[in-house]
Formats: C-alpha cells, sequence, structure tokens
C-alpha cells in the first residue's frame, strides 16, 4: 500500500540551513523516511511510530520538488536487516538508495502529553532537529505542525495548493483516526504484510462507523478485504472512498483498478486507471497500472508508451523497466528484454521490482534452454521476495526437468500455499504425486 497523511496502499531546505543542501538543489534532493521509535518503550502507544512516519511521509510526497522514497520499499528492505537502531539504519539505506536526506523519528507520548521530534540526518553535515508537543488530543494538528516545520528546515518553499494539502486532515475524529493507525499496526499490505488482516478490517470498520467520510479508512479497507478475495466488499469500500476523497486523490480509483483487473474487468479497470491520473497525472503508479492493462489487452504500444511516461516522470521506477521488458519479451525482441530487466537490477533500488526481474530473466534463459541459468534466477528471485509464488512454481518446474520430484513437489506446495488460485501449479503438483 503507498501511504498518504498515514494511509496504507500501491510504497520514505531556505538557503544553506545548517548543512542542509540549499533550496537551489531541492528538485534533486532524495529523501528517505524511517520509522519513528518510541522513546519510554511505551507498548500501548506503539502504532504512533507508524502514524507519524506515514503522516510525515505524506506531507513531503505533497511537495513537487522532493523525491520521497516509497515507504514500502524502504521497510521491506529494513526488514530483512538485523534488528538496529535509527543510527545504525541510516547508512545502509544511504547506500542502498542513494538518498541525500534521511528522516529519523521518536516520540514521547506518556501522560496524554506528546513530544514528537524529527530529525533530518545529511551524512556531510550536522543533523537539524526539529520537535512539537502537547496534548495526545491535539494529534492531527501536531502532525501538521511537525511537517511544516520539516519542510521550512529543508528550505523547500510551497506553493498554495502544496500548503493545503499538508495541513488537510483525513478527518476530524481523534477516535476514528487511532482506530485507522491501530489498523495499520495490525497490517499493512505492503509494509506488514504478515500480521492480522481480520484485526485490521475490524478497527477499519469501527473507524469509518465513527466517520463514514474518511476516505482513507474506506481505501485501506477495501484493500484488506481484497487480501481475504472478498472482491464485491472491497469495491464498496473504493466507492465509499472516491464518493468523500478531494479531486486529486488518485488512490481509491487507482485500487479499484486494481481490484478491476483481478476480476478480469480489464475495460472498467483502465477506466478506473485512467480517473486515477486525472485525479493526478503525476501519479507514476497509475501510469505503470495502465500500461500493465494495455499489455494485459495486448495493445504493447501503448503500453509501452504508458511505461514510457512513468519514466519520464520517475526515470528510476524499476517496475516500469520491468515491465517494459515485458513488452520486449512479447514481442520477440528478447536482446531488449533482457537489457530491461538487467536495467531493474542495476538500479537495485525495490526488492518486489528485482525479484520480478529475476524471475523474467529465468523465464527468458528457460525459453533459450539454459535451464541451470533459469533455476539461478528463480532462486535470486525468491531470495528477494520469498512469498513470491510464481518464482516458486518456476523453480519446481527446474526441478522437475532436473529430476529431482521431491524438490518439485516442495516447491509447488509452496507457491500453492502462498496463492491457492494456480490452478495449473496444482495440476503439476497432482500429476508430480501420482507418478510417485
Amino acid at each position: 500500500m503507498v501511504r498518504w497523511k498515514g494511509l496504507l496502499i500501491l510504497v520514505l531546505g531556505s538557503t544553506l540551513v545548517e548543512g542542509c543542501p540549499s533550496s537551489s538543489s531541492a528538485q534533486t534532493l532524495r529523501i528517505a523516511v524511517l520509522p519513528f521509535v518510541t522513546a519510554t518503550g511505551a507498548a500501548e502507544r506503539s502504532w504512533l511510530s507508524r502514524a507519524l512516519a506515514g503522516s510525515l511521509w505524506s506531507d513531503l510526497s505533497a511537495v513537487r520538488s522532493l523525491k520521497v522514497l516509497p515507504r514500502g520499499t524502504v521497510y521491506r528492505y529494513l526488514a530483512k536487516l538485523p534488528p538496529r537502531s535509527p543510527s545504525e539504519m541510516i547508512p545502509a539505506v544511504v547506500s542502498k538508495f542513494r538518498c541525500d536526506l534521511i528522516v529519523t523519528g521518536s516520540f514521547d507520548g506518556a501522560n496524554d502529553h506528546l513530544t514528537i521530534t524529527a530529525t533530518i540526518v545529511a551524512l556531510a553535515s550536522p543533523p537539524i532537529t526539529v520537535t512539537v508537543s502537547g496534548p495526545l488530543s491535539e494529534l492531527l494538528d501536531l502532525q501538521d505542525r511537525l511537517s511544516l516545520r520539516v519542510i521550512e528546515s529543508l528550505g523547500v518553499p510551497l506553493a498554495e495548493r502544496e500548503k493545503e494539502k499538508v495541513l488537510e486532515k483525513p478527518t476530524n475524529s481523534l477516535e476514528a483516526y487511532i482506530l485507522f493507525c491501530q489498523a495499520a499496526e495490525a497490517w499493512d499490505g505492503e509494509e506488514k504484510p504478515i500480521g492480522d488482516v481480520d484485526q485490521a478490517i475490524r478497527l477499519l470498520e469501527r473507524a469509518l462507523e465513527i466517520d463514514p467520510r474518511f476516505y482513507k479508512a474506506a481505501v485501506n479497507l477495501g484493500i484488506a478485504l481484497e487480501r481475504k478475495d472478498l472482491l464485491a466488499p472491497a469495491e464498496r469500500a473504493y466507492r465509499q472512498a472516491i464518493a468523500h476523497q478531494p479531486p486529486d486523490f488518485p488512490l481509491a480509483h487507482y485500487a479499484l483498478a486494481g481490484l478491476y483487473e483481478k476480476a478480469g474487468l480489464l475495460d472498467k479497470a483502465l477506466s478506473e486507471a485512467d480517473r486515477a491520473l486525472k485525479a493526478d497525472s503525476s501519479f507514476v503508479p497509475g501510469w505503470v497500472r495502465k500500461g500493465y492493462l494495455a499489455y494485459l489487452q495486448g495493445r504493447f504500444a501503448q503500453a509501452l508508451s504508458d511505461f514510457q511516461q512513468a519514466l519520464q516522470l520517475d526515470p528510476e521506477y524499476a517496475l516500469a523497466w520491468n515491465n517494459i521488458g515485458l513488452v520486449h519479451l512479447r514481442e520477440g525482441r528478447t536482446a531488449e528484454a533482457e537489457r530491461s530487466f538487467r536495467k531493474v537490477l542495476e538500479l537495485d533500488n525495490d526488492d518486489e521490482a528485482s525479484a520480478y526481474a529475476h524471475n523474467n530473466l529465468g523465464n527468458l534463459f528457460r525459453r533459450r534452454g539454459d535451464f541451470t541459468a533459469a533455476m539461478a534466477q528463480y532462486l535470486l528471485a525468491i531470495g528477494k521476495k520469498d512469498d513470491f509464488a510464481i518464482a516458486w512454481a518456476n523453480l519446481g518446474d527446474m526441478h522437475l526437468r532436473f529430476g529431482d520430484r521431491v524438490q518439485a513437489m516442495q516447491c509447488y506446495e509452496r507457491a500453492l500455499k502462498l496463492d491457492p488460485s494456480l490452478s495449473p501449479v496444482r495440476r503439476k503438483l497432482q500429476e508430480v504425486q501420482r507418478s510417485q
């Protein structure tokens, strides 16, 4: 899930101020927002970690002159690292994502009084610390104040609409907002996929009972319901979000396009993708989804055009490069396909996209009859994304080709556990079992 102002979904400087880059270089500033940590270790307020980081990420993302890295991508990378303090995370994140700035944070919520501190770190400069405090009942205002002060410290001018977006509140109900944040703590499709999705659904439903206009809670409820394959209720949740969202908010349309794609309703999916881009023509995932829908419809020239539009907006958007490779592969341009897949691996800025690229390289080598190289790529894909069902199935095919039926069955079983809808894999597993 992409996060906007504390939202879960599909992804974290004035003149020279205390060592921060000047505003003249702000166009190229790459920023990662790390999880906020509790200063007191109070477990009952752990939901604030995602709420505060998510709100700041969303507000910084509203500033066109900043490139804020997708939080889902950053969080998935951090989850693979050994446990370490935020100060120890910073060099790893800078090296991995080539960041100019890292924002870390902490909070102390003792006695219903909240103190929030954000620290802006540039490796070659002294850190800048920004602190706001007030009663927990003013959480929504405190988040806005923190964001404005961080943006001011970066020296970045705000357009009027950018400032309006920073100050927009997702809901006027603190109770609904806390339930929303607790749902993200229970389960997050991108940042915490191994979680309690049922609990997240219950919490989001309660939030919407309190405030039916809370469109971001409705989007997240739709995503959680989709995870349970409850497509009709998910569609209703997305429609509820669309009814109340501001006109430049693309995520509900984007998510609904994904639901229709899953249901095989490609024309309806394309219509929703177009609506997402009408809301925000700079929304890169929207161009990638639109392009993929064109690819599924066999309109390869249009798909290529949409993926290239995504890359014009963000030349390092790895999934667009991967999907360009798919178009080349489908049209028989295998050398161009391989270059596109390897571009994803060269960027190395999104483990999920890298997993897809490794899997697609495996398929390419498989076509060429180089099954050893194909197996190596499938293993690399799983190393990047161990819940990648298709890669497990492809690895099973390679084990079967090399005569290892036991390993093949184990891979097929793993693939089906991750995605029970893979009926061709189920048939392969049954055939291997019968031949034992």
